[in-house]
């Protein structure tokens, strides 16, 4: 059985354990600072869109799925209202009529565009200015730029006015007949529902928000360590853009989200130690 460690002994560990702690603290300190400023600055310059932060696919899936549980029309559009996403359970009157005029399409897109503004304050709701059925959106952001419109709606909130919607069919140079018998079609809800739906689609528009800026951190932290690095055959110190030279841990630290913990590998432990009685004890343990 091996001889208890002495107390010098025990000390001495207890100093070599504090100071990784130390370090161990220090780089969790100055990530939490790198990750702030992350989130707070807008990345000028930098060129990125909604197809660059997500896989498209699986985001349509998340839109299918949630228009079909709560019964609405949804698309995720760019910010002027290009489609991103293919529609998810759109109505026949919008689908077919309304986005199959010249005018009735370009009405649409600037309502997506309208609709979906940037609101940190809730989702906006309110009639379509194509058409006049009601849509609510909420805005997807990435880095502090609007990068997409979540849209739902295509709902007729109780009693709708059929004579000013038929007017519009006519305006945009609709088959009036078709109009009025697919608007027979549209689901009725009322608002009070449609509002609380129209809220949940504000929190996962958020939380797609969150996911585009850790997606958007990662794409910045791949970018900045790619390429060739000039590292010191002998001490393997990285040289930086500025000419100066660092260890290889704080390259890393500075340029990607990866962090280091200090500990010896079993040679460089003998090396350092091996001389010292503490050390022999705790190898025969």
């Amino acid at each position: 059985m091996a001889d208890p460690l002495s107390i010098k002994d025990l000390l001495d560990r207890l100093g070599i354990v504090e100071s990784e702690n130390r370090e161990l603290r220090r780089q969790l300190s100055e990530y939490k600072r790198r990750e702030d400023e992350l989130v707070a600055a807008d990345i000028e310059g930098a060129d990125y869109n909604f197809y660059d932060l997500f896989d498209v696919a699986e985001i349509q899936l998340l839109q299918n799925s949630f228009s079909s549980a709560v019964g609405v029309a949804s698309i995720i559009t760019a910010p002027d209202g290009t489609p991103i996403t293919a529609p998810s359970n759109f109505c026949r009157l919008c689908k077919d009529i309304i986005r199959n005029t010249e005018k009735g399409l370009a009405n649409c897109m600037r309502s997506d565009c309208i609709i979906g503004a940037y609101n940190p304050a809730g989702p906006t709701v309110q009639p379509c200015l194509s058409g006049g059925l009601w849509d609510a959106g909420a805005s997807i952001n990435a880095g502090g730029r609007h990068i997409a419109n979540w849209l739902i709606g295509q709902v007729r909130i109780d009693a709708v006015d059929e004579r000013e919607m038929i007017a519009y069919a006519e305006s945009i140079g609709a088959d009036v007949s078709a109009f009025r018998e697919a608007l027979a079609e549209v689901t009725v809800m009322s608002l009070e529902k449609f509002m609380d739906i129209a809220q949940s689609l504000f929190l996962f528009a958020n939380l797609l928000s969150k996911t585009a800026m850790q997606n958007l951190g990662q794409k910045r932290s791949l970018s900045r360590i790619a390429g060739l690095l000039p590292i010191c055959s002998s001490c393997k110190k990285i040289r930086d853009d500025q000419g100066y030279w660092n260890q290889i841990e704080t390259y890393i630290s500075t340029h990607s989200e990866a962090m280091f913990s200090h500990s010896l590998c079993p040679e460089c432990a003998e090396k350092l130690y091996g001389h010292q009685e503490w050390f022999r004890k705790t190898e025969k343990a």
